[in-house]
């Protein structure tokens, strides 16, 4: 989790904003993550729309969770 929480904080998790929408796309899937740190929560939301920062920590979960199976 150490390594998570290191990406969350280099990629600036508590600076991104709360909701990322594509306007133009009205029907389709969405990806959300909460943080919980140092007794700040943080959720954002992102809706088809492309936000680097949030990729990489939903990137790097994703590698967390393959490594401990």
């Amino acid at each position: 989790m150490r390594r998570v929480y290191a990406r969350i904080i280099a990629c600036e998790f508590f600076d991104l904003k709360q909701n990322y929408r594509n306007q133009n796309m009205l029907d389709g899937g969405v990806s959300s993550v909460t943080v919980t740190a140092n007794a700040k929560t943080h959720r954002v939301t992102v809706y088809y729309y492309d936000v680097p920062r949030y990729e990489s920590i939903v990137s790097g979960l994703g590698e967390e969770i393959n490594k401990s199976r």
